[in-house]
């Protein structure tokens, strides 16, 4: 999950929080009870676990939980599709067929059939 602003835009936008919720903070403890369900390991234990595979185990619960809903997996979907950072040339082909339009790729642009005069697209 990003951190700062664009969390929490995440977190508003795919997480419905009820105002009792608001007022509980289990943030201190609710992240080790879910790697503990998660890994099967006590509370005591998840705490000398080397750095990384405390991460690792934190990010697998934490995936683990957010997947059992179904908003809960729009949310990781969305957050993949943010972290993209290239086009996907198939889906712009396939969209643009469906729609009689032409565009493409110059030289690692995007450009529609306006953009340049004559290119097709192809």
């Amino acid at each position: 999950m990003p951190e700062g602003k664009a969390g929490e835009a995440l977190k508003k936008k795919y997480f419905k929080v009820e105002e009792w919720q608001k007022q509980v903070n289990t943030d201190q403890t609710s992240t080790l009870k879910a790697m503990s369900d998660y890994t099967g390991i006590a509370f005591s234990d998840l705490e000398h676990l080397p750095y990384s595979v405390y991460l690792l185990y934190r990010h697998d619960a934490w995936v683990a939980n957010t997947t059992q809903s179904e908003e809960g997996q729009k949310f990781i979907k969305a957050c993949l599709r943010l972290q993209k950072k290239d086009a996907d040339v198939k889906a712009v082909r396939e969209f643009n067929k469906e729609r009689g339009g032409k565009c493409g790729f110059y030289r690692g642009q995007f450009i529609t059939s306006t953009t340049i005069s004559g290119y097709s697209g192809e």
